[in-house]
């Protein structure tokens, strides 16, 4: 076992298990499009609705028009939704089923209801989102490009390009009265769109929402740099090209009895600290909030303090320590203030890459390569792929749990984290849960693997319950920050166990990559 070989050999190492009160903000985004509940609501019940419901969601969620062609039924699927997830930022575009029973009237009493479930309402009026914020087109061109994190533009888009399902086939019923007003809507958000472009072309945290795909309402087709998300179609497709995103893909239909949310990552990464010198310096505590939320995605509650906060630089690693009045220290671990070792600020300074360093040379080091061998392969055929702590999410309720000790993979599905159910292979787990990701999957001519025969269990489609891969999971994910470059313990002298039995980890991790198929 490596140990740290540090100015002070007696200190101990930090707890490892206790977590922080912490929640993500919105990197990942929720989608789904063409509900039509009115259809799903004649084969489920409201019980078993409420029961399909994802819950205790924070983040954004896309919903690309046509939840039903009634208001009313609309109304009920949307109060469900914002009782299961009342932090859930929720944007919703009408599609062109709600206009077959809508009027101005009917669509401002709409808006309203959404206002009051703090739901944001796209309707005719095209509108933009800056960080959240509702824009005008004026306003955007003075924002600050620096302080960027999202920029939404949203519209139903209609379709006048369409050449062979638009006005004439009466998608809008009787909605519109003519092929000019088709093109008159459609042109509105065709130029609201141009308009944002000129500005924003280069930027890559821009998702246009709409009900209808590109083609209906841009002959001038995507730009490259954007994410895109719609419906419309009923033919569920998604593209991932380096900075481009069309997510069409969760299009639920008139024959499903269930449905999902889907989901991708935006990148909001921005240091506020990137132009600072290496060293230690004094910041606000709206600058450690700022940095947190916006660099590592942490967002947690921290109280007004008139204690000093010193933030630390060294090599692109970071870390974060409160002085008190009375000149003792405790190590900020987000909104945590955790009891360290007292020592002179510059002792911290001058040891933490060697913090980093230890955990970078290490056996994470190997398990985090083999955790992104994992990932890609579910990127490659349209899963989410998101590494967070020990888990590898495949989709929002798919998920491959790596064990850190032992290096076994569990494939499971799970509505919470009380309980779960376990599949044999990743084969098994998109045969039965993942139905799209199942069809690339198969394409696929280079199967990895360790995903296609090796298994927690002998055993398949079993009930597992219990929480303790969530304790292991908090675990790694403390190591995963500092290896990310954010220290939130302090190690010396010794590592946890998650760390030990280095050459077992090692040969474990060759003997399942040179695992032959049977």
């Amino acid at each position: 076992m490596k140990h740290l070989k540090l100015f002070y050999p007696e200190i101990k190492i930090n707890d490892l298990i206790e977590d922080t009160k912490e929640i993500k903000i919105p990197r990942e985004y929720y989608y789904i499009s063409d509900i039509h509940y009115e259809h799903l609501m004649k084969k489920i019940t409201i019980t078993e609705l409420k029961t399909m419901m994802p819950f205790g969601l924070f983040g954004t969620l896309f919903i690309a028009g046509d939840l039903s062609d009634d208001v009313l039924t609309s109304k009920k699927f949307l109060k469900i939704l914002r009782e299961h997830n009342p932090f859930l930022k929720i944007y919703y575009v009408l599609g062109n089923h709600e206009l077959w029973t809508i009027d101005k009237q009917k669509e401002k009493e709409f808006e309203k209801f959404c206002q009051e479930l703090n739901i944001c309402f796209i309707g005719l009026k095209n509108k933009i989102f800056f960080n959240g914020e509702e824009v005008s087109l004026k306003e955007l061109k003075n924002k600050d490009k620096n302080e960027l994190k999202e920029l939404i533009i949203s519209g139903i888009g209609f379709a006048a390009y369409n050449p062979t399902f638009s006005f004439e086939q009466g998608i809008y019923r009787n909605f519109l009265k003519n092929k000019e007003e088709e093109i008159k809507f459609t042109k509105s958000f065709l130029k609201l769109y141009n308009d944002v472009l000129s500005l924003y072309k280069d930027e890559k945290n821009v998702i246009v929402l709409t009900h209808f795909p590109v083609q209906d309402w841009n002959p001038n087709g995507y730009n490259l740099n954007w994410k895109y998300v719609n419906g419309h179609t009923h033919q569920n497709l998604i593209i991932k090209k380096e900075d481009f995103g069309l997510y069409s893909n969760n299009q639920i239909g008139y024959y499903s009895n269930t449905f999902d949310f889907k989901s991708f990552l935006l990148e909001m990464q921005k240091n506020i600290f990137k132009n600072k010198k290496d060293g230690f310096f004094e910041i606000t505590r709206k600058e450690y909030l700022q940095f947190c939320s916006e660099y590592f995605g942490l967002s947690f509650h921290f109280k007004e303090t008139d204690e000093k906060i010193i933030a630390f630089k060294k090599n692109d690693i970071y870390m974060f320590i409160l002085e008190k009045k009375d000149g003792t220290i405790r190590l900020l671990d987000g909104g945590m203030k955790r009891k360290i070792v007292q020592r002179p600020l510059s002792y911290f300074y001058e040891n933490m890459d060697k913090i980093y360093n230890y955990i970078k040379e290490s056996d994470y080091s190997e398990y985090s390569q083999y955790q992104e061998k994992i990932s890609k392969y579910i990127k490659k055929i349209g899963g989410s792929g998101l590494i967070h702590g020990s888990i590898i999410d495949v989709s929002f309720w798919s998920h491959i749990f790596v064990d850190p000790f032992t290096l076994e993979i569990k494939f499971y599905y799970a509505y919470d984290i009380s309980e779960r159910i376990v599949f044999k292979n990743i084969e098994e787990l998109l045969l039965n849960k993942e139905k799209d990701l199942y069809l690339n999957f198969k394409k696929q001519n280079d199967l990895f693997p360790v995903l296609y025969n090796y298994s927690i269990e002998a055993q398949y489609n079993f009930v597992e319950k219990g929480t303790e891969m969530y304790s292991i999971n908090r675990k790694v994910k403390k190591i995963q920050y500092i290896s990310d470059g954010l220290i939130r313990i302090w190690l010396e002298n010794d590592t946890d166990n998650l760390l030990s039995n280095n050459n077992k980890l090692l040969s474990n991790i060759k003997r399942l990559e040179n695992n032959k198929m049977k």
